[in-house]
């Protein structure tokens, strides 16, 4: 599935030019992370998903949040680390949860829920793993 060396290369380049942007690095960590994830390197991986996720938590901005959070729960469970895993995925659910309850538009609603492919496999995983639907 694509030259993982290549999109190596090009997310270490990202983190290298983001480095005097706090945000901007941690969707670059977040891009070696998911990188890492597809090669299995899951210690790597994890690193980088760590650093993404403290990076975005500290900024104002929400892009990227569900797909850092996803990423960072699909590392933690390849490891085996499941307790994490579903401590993390029940804070991503009640995130979810609360932007639900703010968007008044029911077909705004549809398409955060049910066209964000992010979203939609947390949604997912905290009905498999935890038992919690909206």
């Amino acid at each position: 599935p694509g030259d993982l060396r290549s999109a190596s290369n090009c997310a270490t380049k990202a983190l290298e030019l983001a480095s005097s942007n706090p945000h901007l690095a941690g969707i670059a960590h977040f891009a070696i992370a998911t990188v890492q994830l597809t090669r299995r390197r899951l210690d790597e991986a994890l690193s980088a998903a760590q650093a993404s996720f403290e990076l975005v938590k500290s900024s104002a901005a929400e892009e990227w949040d569900e797909a850092i959070h996803l990423c960072f729960i699909e590392i933690l469970l390849a490891q085996g680390n499941e307790q994490q895993a579903d401590s993390l995925l029940s804070r991503a659910f009640e995130r979810i949860s609360k932007a639900v309850t703010l968007i008044k538009d029911p077909a705004s609603t549809a398409g955060f829920t049910e066209r964000n492919v992010e979203v939609r496999r947390l949604l997912s995983l905290s009905e498999q793993r935890l038992g919690r639907s909206l």
